[in-house]
């Protein structure tokens, strides 16, 4: 018997349920890593979590392909994406179902395929060293132990999400550019980007691609 993970969304919203999956124990890992990115990730207070088994009269989200240009495909479906209501979103879902391994290559090609299906034929591609745009979900976490970062969830403009790792110098050094951006000015006429560019090293204020 198939079997479905289970998104119980409160109120009004209806459940999502992902499947057919073919293995209860494939079912339980997916369900786990969506209940692990819960804390940092949007989603509608008091969203659950739960597998079962597949009901082909219900609708379902089916397991994505591992097929870069049948993943772009599905890019253009994802409306909302980075909003409580999108969870679990087409790059969650892909965090759950893939290893680490399988997960980076798989995504790269399914982005490069969704420019090739966008463009325009005019659009110059964007520099090697072009800053990634990012925009803040609203949500930080606090890693446990000592001397351990506060976590910046981000998301970039094409879904995927990303995190802000943020040290005690550089959480008080981003807070006074914040609150007095003039004063971070006088004290540093030419300050130096944060984050990181594509082909150099990262430094210790680090942004990267969260990964399962």
């Amino acid at each position: 018997m198939p079997h479905a993970v289970i998104v119980h969304r409160p109120g009004e919203y209806r459940d999502i349920r992902i499947g057919p999956i073919r293995y209860k124990s494939t079912t339980t890992e997916i369900a786990h890593r969506l209940a692990r990115f819960m804390p940092t990730t949007p989603h509608l207070p008091g969203t659950t979590l739960s597998t079962g088994p597949y009901d082909a009269k219900l609708p379902h989200l089916p397991l994505l392909p591992d097929d870069p240009g049948r993943l772009a495909a599905m890019m253009d479906d994802q409306p909302g994406e980075g909003t409580d209501e999108a969870f679990p979103s087409l790059f969650d879902r892909a965090q759950a179902q893939f290893t680490i391994a399988e997960l980076g290559p798989l995504w790269d090609a399914a982005l490069a395929a969704y420019d090739a299906r966008h463009s325009t034929g005019n659009d110059q591609d964007r520099a090697p060293d072009a800053p990634l745009t990012t925009t803040w979900t609203g949500l930080t976490t606090t890693l446990p132990g000592p001397g351990t970062p506060i976590v910046v969830d981000l998301v970039l403009a094409d879904g995927r999400r990303a995190e802000l790792h943020l040290d005690d110098e550089h959480r008080e050094a981003l807070g006074l550019a914040l609150v007095d951006p003039g004063q971070v000015e006088n004290d540093n006429p030419r300050p130096a980007r944060t984050g990181r560019r594509r082909g150099t090293a990262p430094s210790r204020l680090a942004l990267r691609r969260r990964t399962p």
